[in-house]
């Protein structure tokens, strides 16, 4: 004699819906990342290749999300491979951190990734932490990862953004091109933590620039000559209304620019200050209390 299912209601009655719990599970994600059973896209970069799980990859990153979507406008529903032109290290520490929420400085080691072979990696060297937290903020920017770029910002703020400390490296031009080279024009945050350097150095102590590395440079790259000499100091930070994340002024963008033919500190003056937080990513109001 079978049994016969009760069928369900049509509605749900209004109210809070009870769970009826099971044994404690947890969900490992590193160990997700680390195997490669049950993955369902290979992302091809140089001669390596990664095995991903789409539902993963898709959830944090705008651009995997946007690939697999025109996969499906486009009946090509079994999309199992895609390829990435990009740094192998730093596509293997972009994945790393869509399962983990977190990168690696030192070699990325990948089972996914083809014979088991750590990533060789070019970026990480002595005195060269600043350029990986500058690449990973870049991968973040192109990749629509913005938790990812927060959190490379963050990092690359950590090292030291202040007091001139960008020129203890003799690659400071190096550093200071790739920045402005690799990110959009209207994308303030890693740009301004450079300016900060520049402006606190050109008026606190010269000694630290070598001019003619400085000319060479102003010279290569126009846009940070312009913000030289066009962004005041300042050092007013503003706290965010939804997350109370501190902002650094810089690091706000003002909608209103062209309105009011204002620079961005002059937005604030103004009284304008509703800006998307680089945390939380919503539009709130920064205020200084």
């Amino acid at each position: 004699m079978g049994v016969k299912a009760t069928p369900l209601p049509e509605r749900m009655a209004p109210g809070p819906v009870e769970l009826i719990h099971g044994p404690a599970t947890t969900f490992n994600m590193e160990e997700n990342l680390r195997s490669s059973r049950f993955t369902d896209l290979s992302i091809l970069c140089g001669e390596y290749t990664f095995y991903v799980h789409k539902v993963i990859v898709t959830k944090a990153c705008k651009y995997f999300k946007n690939l697999l979507d025109e996969a499906c406008k486009d009946q090509v529903l079994e999309l199992g491979t895609t390829k990435i032109d990009d740094e192998p290290a730093m596509v293997a520490r972009l994945i790393h951190f869509l399962y983990t929420g977190n990168y690696p400085k030192t070699h990325v080691a990948h089972t996914g990734v083809k014979s088991f072979i750590p990533l060789p990696d070019t970026y990480v060297v002595a005195g060269r932490e600043d350029l990986l937290h500058a690449s990973m903020y870049a991968m973040g920017v192109k990749y629509g990862v913005k938790d990812l770029a927060f959190t490379a910002a963050e990092a690359f703020r950590r090292l030291g953004p202040g007091n001139g400390k960008i020129f203890e490296s003799n690659d400071w031009p190096d550093l200071s091109a790739f920045i402005y080279n690799s990110t959009p024009v209207k994308d303030r945050h890693l740009r301004n933590i450079v300016v900060r350097q520049f402006q606190w150095a050109l008026h606190h102590d010269r000694s630290l620039l070598d001019m003619d590395k400085l000319e060479k440079l102003l010279n290569e790259i126009p846009s940070l000559a312009f913000d030289l000499a066009t962004i005041p100091l300042t050092k007013d930070t503003y706290k965010c209304s939804g997350c109370s994340h501190w902002q650094h002024a810089l690091t706000l963008r003002c909608e209103h620019k062209e309105r009011h033919k204002a620079n961005d500190n002059e937005c604030f003056k103004l009284g304008l200050k509703e800006q998307e937080c680089f945390k939380c990513h919503k539009v709130a109001v920064f205020s200084k209390k």
